[in-house]
């Protein structure tokens, strides 16, 4: 069953990677895997968050600053590393 936060995480990573493919992306394949990054960068960034005790604009259960910063990061070192 999904809880409302790991909704709004998968939502949120999926609306990062759609952005990041539409502006730097070139196959739908990549997508794909810009969409598996984004979430795990997510979820470490909502892992880091929790671990620090940090709870800066948080929503719900959801990091939602940090998770941002860890999602985008993840996509950069994607494309940085042609993946």
């Amino acid at each position: 069953m999904l809880t409302p936060a790991l909704l709004m995480s998968g939502l949120l990573a999926t609306i990062y990677a759609l952005l990041f493919h539409l502006v730097w992306g070139d196959t739908m394949r990549q997508l794909v895997r810009l969409w598996l990054v984004a979430i795990i960068g997510f979820g470490m960034g909502q892992v880091v968050a929790m671990g620090m005790g940090w709870g800066f604009a948080m929503v719900g259960d959801v990091h939602v600053v940090e998770g941002t910063v860890g999602a985008w990061a993840a996509l950069v070192v994607a494309k940085w590393q042609r993946l």
